[in-house]
């Protein structure tokens, strides 16, 4: 999850291949991303920049 948020607490709902991560202190909801099971790591969103 990276440097933003080293040492916060967060709950990992898992169904299958869909992960929902909220922090469990404020129940902010960090990420959502589904597994792809042909990569050995999960690539992250990119932020649309604007021209």
């Amino acid at each position: 999850m990276g440097r933003t948020h080293a040492r916060t607490r967060v709950l990992m709902l898992v169904q299958d291949l869909d992960v929902h991560i909220i922090n469990a202190v404020t129940g902010e909801f960090i990420r959502e991303l589904t597994i792809d099971t042909s990569r050995n790591y999960q690539p992250q969103k990119r932020k649309k920049t604007e021209p």
